[in-house]
């Protein structure tokens, strides 16, 4: 093993990633320096270090970093192939990405579900490591791949390192731990230069080279070099010592080139261009210049290549200092003999992109030849590949329509890779070259749909509305269709005082073109009910609504279902149709999981917390929570706060107000609007819940006050009846109950009968009335299946049962609603049910046993395998290996003291229901990931 120089600190830390994984933890460090700091001499270490391991390497190489995961290929390779023992939709995706197959194109979270899933089986027997150089230069797609297995090794003896320059971004190992590796102190930069050169160099050009090298070896011993050589009276060119490190290293490479014959430095040249190292083709590609393999004799005496079975270079930096010092003109010869000599059956893509390098000017032959590689890297998954394809053919295009087709296709790319700002800057170029106002109007609207998957601010809205406004004359259905987003996208923002904004917006869609004649589409019926509803028309635009859902429900159109389910989802809610918002959100979800559409899956996520609280599933709500915030975090998208602050509201948990005012000021920070009647209303129903009603009256008024479009606003309707009851505020009640009946009336649905029926309990001042209400409130909801809807009936009515002295009838009443809330998680309710059964004369003994608590892992995983899901479905839904469920499942069963998974749904209601009261229901993590 060859000695390394003043890097104890680096060697202990990588030693403690491999004993980590020995002990059966994956990790994963960025190991990351400047050019020449010794970033693959420390990966060389860990290698040679890894006694046991099977290791898996790659390199990043600047030239392919377009090619759809050609990092992958790499990876694949050195595994063994059990892509048979994935489950089929990541072991498709692999053979996809791969090029083995030609089914749909797959999303980047399958691909790294399969990589990962490689990695588990690879490592069953020994432990793995994974070592990537140059990963600043690996195509993105494998990049993408990589981080996301690099955050779910942590039950897999896997060790993951990756080396990277200095000050270049690698976007999906941002949150990866890091190594910095800095220069040599004085005495090992010292004992380092004495070791690299053959005889003792002069002690004034020895302080020159250690003084300008700043600690850096490969600097160290290029000037070393180049000194020896300038003591000899060799002709040598000197490297500015105020030049940056990576221009003064590919500056000393260059410079030991310079002398080389005219014919070796243009071949040297060609090597440097070619990624592949294949000497064949590099041969083929000589003698289109009149050159030949031979030639390259000379650069292997001078140490800078080796020609065997591949060309590899002595250092990356050769590669690069050879291709940078060269003139542009040259360069693109260059990559056009390349392209002539790549098979253009077996490698398309490598040929049309050195044809892309090797032209000047535009040329709509090279551009249309990118257009098909990048539609066939798409097919791959290889998204990134494809923008970069898309990118450069728009750049070459001659003919305006095919630059602006083409920075719309890489958009869409870029959108699917999960790069969103990138594909902001790609249209924002594009809309500035854009020859007419309609080709502007469709760029505008795939700009404001990153931008509300981005954002989710009303900076989307302007797009909407401007591309609406220039269609409307050109293509009208696309006009109302544009139209449709703006509103959407309104309600989401929910910009202006109240949302005012969405009635703004309201009043300029209304002026758009009328629905074609004859036409009979969704998007129409849905565009008329939202706009009906944002211009406060209630009485009229929810009896329009319930029937709108129906036909949507019926609808077959697989485009509208796909495109407008997350829309539709929300609607139901606000039209009470809690049969509809669950076949909503379960076909989004499973629409967006066969896709791999990760923004769409977190919004299905997340639109059906709110209705899994209200079924009574306090646990799975919370797992859908954390979910969501694990998939928004994936994919660098802030995390909708909807679904933790609806946990939080429900469960009463004592730290909730600290979760609303950051969920507050996260969306103040981004203009998501729509936020702030959310958290309104969470915090009226968290006030309430903990019977703290003058407070609640506040925050349920500021809810009711937005637009019937933001569902929050009629539930802070809901909340405000009950809370200005109870503080005697009966005029405020009772014009919040007129309100609330206008919604519940026009719907007609048990849950919106059951919910008017408990507001009008409350407001009735004959007994005979209430005690009617009360039971009709109970009756009706019990046949929704919404649990905790059931629970605070049924606590309203023990209350007032206890209140006319009807104890005995009161009892069991609150006994049942203490048990749901107990059971769901609601922390406050079961408060308040419990107070008012020891009000009775005879308190509530909880069960308190002792269990070791599951970690919301082990949670999530033990409560879908109690629905019945594999352990390879689990961990497709979960983003995990099969390795890692089957260990935090074995983990759940010594917890919940059983043997087996038929015991697992009796263990899990067990533990829900004897929970302690004062647990804090496990709210603290998913905040913090928020």
């Amino acid at each position: 093993m060859s000695r390394m120089f003043g890097r104890a600190r680096e060697l202990a830390a990588l030693d403690r990633v491999l004993d980590v994984a020995r002990a059966g933890r994956g990790t994963a460090l960025v190991i990351e320096g400047e050019p020449g700091i010794g970033k693959t001499a420390l990966l060389d270490h860990a290698i040679r270090s890894a006694d046991g391991f099977r290791t898996v390497t790659g390199i990043g190489v600047q030239a392919e970093r377009e090619l759809p995961f050609a990092g992958l290929q790499q990876l694949f390779g050195a595994l063994p192939d059990h892509s048979d023992r994935l489950p089929e939709p990541q072991a498709r995706a692999l053979r996809v990405a791969l090029g083995l197959a030609d089914d749909p194109p797959p999303r980047p979270y399958l691909v790294g579900l399969a990589l990962l899933g490689l990695f588990a089986e690879a490592s069953r027997d020994q432990p793995l490591l994974c070592a990537v150089d140059d990963v600043h230069w690996l195509d993105g797609s494998t990049v993408q791949a990589l981080g996301f297995v690099a955050r779910r090794v942590e039950h897999l003896p896997v060790a993951m390192l990756f080396a990277k320059r200095l000050g270049v971004d690698v976007a999906h190992l941002d949150a990866t731990p890091l190594l910095l590796v800095s220069g040599l102190d004085d005495a090992a930069a010292e004992a380092f230069l004495r070791s690299v050169v053959p005889r003792p160099l002069d002690g004034a050009i020895a302080a020159r080279v250690l003084e300008e090298a700043h600690g850096n070896p490969l600097l160290i011993r290029e000037s070393a070099r180049a000194s020896a050589q300038i003591e000899a009276g060799v002709p040598t060119r000197v490297a500015d010592p105020s030049l940056p490190v990576l221009n003064r290293l590919e500056g000393a490479f260059a410079s030991r080139s310079a002398h080389l014959p005219e014919r070796t430095s243009l071949l040297l040249l060609l090597a440097a261009a070619d990624p592949t190292g294949d000497p064949r083709l590099v041969a083929r590609a000589a003698s289109r210049l009149g050159v030949a393999l031979d030639d390259l004799v000379p650069a292997e005496a001078a140490g800078l290549v080796r020609v065997g079975g591949r060309i590899t270079f002595e250092h990356p930096l050769v590669r690069s200092g050879v291709y940078q010092d060269a003139d542009p003109e040259l360069r693109r010869r260059v990559h056009a003999a390349l392209a002539e000599a790549t098979d253009r059956q077996r490698d398309p893509d490598r040929r049309a992109w050195h044809r892309a390098l090797g032209t000047f000017g535009p040329s709509e032959a090279v551009a249309a030849s990118l257009e098909h590689a990048a539609s066939r890297a798409g097919a791959r998954g290889g998204f990134l590949a494809a923008a970069a394809f898309y990118e450069r053919a728009a750049e070459l295009a001659e003919a305006p329509e095919t630059r602006a087709r083409c920075a719309l296709a890489a958009a869409g790319a870029l959108e699917l890779a999960g790069d969103q700002p990138r594909a902001l800057r790609v249209l924002e170029a594009a809309h500035d070259h854009a020859a007419d106002p309609d080709t502007r109007a469709r760029i505008d609207l795939v700009r404001g749909r990153l931008l509300l998957t981005l954002e989710r601010s009303e900076r989307s809205v302007a797009f909407f509305l401007a591309a609406a406004e220039v269609l409307a004359d050109t293509d009208p259905p696309a006009s109302r269709e544009a139209y449709l987003e703006a509103l959407s996208a309104a309600t989401v923002a929910a910009p202006g005082e109240h949302g005012d904004g969405i009635r703004e917006v309201a009043v300029r869609a209304a002026s758009a073109p009328g629905a074609p004649e004859g036409a009979d589409r969704v998007i129409d019926q849905l565009f008329e009910v939202i706009l009906a509803m944002a211009l406060e028309r209630p009485r009229s635009s929810l009896p329009l609504l319930t029937g709108h859902l129906r036909r949507l429900s019926d609808s077959d159109d697989p485009g509208d279902r796909a495109r407008w389910l997350w829309v539709a989802g929300r609607l139901a809610a606000i039209a009470w149709d809690e049969r509809r918002w669950g076949e909503f959100v379960a076909e989004g979800a499973t629409i967006a999981r066969a896709a791999g559409a990760l923004t769409a899956l977190a919004a299905s996520l997340t639109t059906e917390v709110a209705l899994v609280l209200l079924r009574g599933d306090g646990a799975g709500a919370r797992d859908l929570a954390d979910e969501a915030v694990e998939i928004w975090n994936s994919i660098a998208i802030p995390p909708a706060p909807y679904g933790i602050v609806a946990v939080a509201a429900w469960a009463g948990a004592p730290d909730g107000e600290q979760l609303f005012a950051r969920a507050l000021a996260d969306c103040a920070a981004r203009g998501e609007g729509m936020g702030f009647p959310l958290v309104h209303w969470a915090r009226a129903l968290h006030a309430v819940a903990n019977a703290r009603y003058d407070e609640a009256v506040r925050h349920a008024d500021s809810a009711a006050r937005y637009p019937v479009a933001i569902v929050y606003a009629t539930w802070g309707l809901v909340e405000l009846v009950e809370a200005a009851v109870r503080t005697g505020e009966r005029r405020t009640a009772a014009d919040a109950f007129e309100r609330l009946a206008v919604s519940t009336r026009a719907a007609g649905t048990d849950w919106a009968r059951g919910v008017e029926a408990r507001a009008a309990a409350l407001l009735a001042t004959d007994p005979t009335d209430a005690e009617r209400l009360h039971r009709e409130s109970v009756e009706h909801l019990r046949r929704t299946g919404l649990g905790a809807e059931v629970a605070r009936a049924q606590l309203l009515h023990g209350e007032w049962l206890r209140r006319q002295r009807r104890r005995a009838e009161a009892r069991v009443v609150l006994e049942e609603s203490l048990a749901a809330f107990t059971a769901m998680g609601a922390r406050g309710f079961a408060e308040r049910a419990r107070a008012e059964i020891a009000a009775l004369g005879r308190g509530h003994a909880a069960v308190d046993r002792r269990h070791d608590e599951l970690s919301s892992q082990e949670a999530a995983v033990a409560r879908l395998a109690s629905e019945g899901l594999s352990n390879a479905d689990i961990a497709t839904r979960l983003h995990l290996s099969a390795s890692t469920v089957d260990y935090h499942l074995r983990k759940a069963f010594r917890k919940l003291g059983i043997a087996s998974r038929s015991r697992l749904h009796l263990a899990l209601a067990e533990r829900e229901a004897e929970r302690h009261p004062h647990r804090d229901l496990g709210l603290q993590a998913a905040s913090d990931q928020n």
